[in-house]
């Protein structure tokens, strides 16, 4: 059974600390993603993983989807055409574009979500500011889950790669290196300097 709605936690945090963690998880996935072209963010390697671009859009339009259009008053959706594009399987919210050929999206540009993901994390923060309780449980679940928003998108970059030097589709993918540049970046965005 799919789910229609994310589910919220019970203690939200305070709005200092919200504002770090979102920030932490967002600067996490942007440095798996800052070293990948246009054509590498393009890639989908396989019909169950998604193209790097499409992943960070699609977390913007989480955010955008289930936080900024509820409780951010007078908040204006980035583009109109992205709750179909990047709806992953919110089936209450409408159609969405199939997971098999979001690799065939040449647009909107990598430049483009990038923009898309800074104008949510703008408002996002704005939000945080005001501490609204429903809305800041769903900040927290936002990242999926805390870390697996970075952990997927390394994941299908990864894979990308192992395609583009010619290993073939089925064989391993080296968890304990995959695992250990995920720990490193971890490491790295575990704290927030001062």
């Amino acid at each position: 059974m799919e789910p229609t709605q994310p589910q919220e936690r019970a203690q939200p945090q305070e709005p200092a600390s919200l504002a770090r963690t979102y920030v932490r998880v967002r600067a996490m996935t942007d440095a798996i993603a800052a070293p990948l072209s246009p054509e590498d963010a393009q890639v989908q390697s396989m019909p169950d993983a998604s193209p790097a671009k499409w992943h960070l859009a699609h977390t913007a339009w989480f955010f955008e989807a289930f936080v900024l259009q509820p409780f951010l008053t007078g908040y204006r959706v980035f583009h109109s055409d992205y709750g179909y594009l990047f709806n992953s399987y919110y089936e209450a919210l409408g159609r969405r574009h199939a997971r098999p050929l979001r690799g065939v999206l040449s647009r909107p540009s990598l430049g483009e979500v990038r923009a898309y993901r800074r104008h949510v994390d703008e408002h996002l923060l704005e939000l945080c500011k005001a501490l609204v309780p429903e809305a800041a449980s769903r900040i927290e679940l936002g990242p999926y889950g805390s870390w697996t928003e970075p952990e997927r998108l390394a994941f299908q970059v990864d894979r990308t790669y192992r395609e583009l030097r010619g290993v073939p589709w089925d064989q391993p993918v080296d968890t304990a290196k995959v695992f250990g540049e995920m720990a490193a970046l971890r490491e790295r965005y575990s704290t927030t300097p001062s």
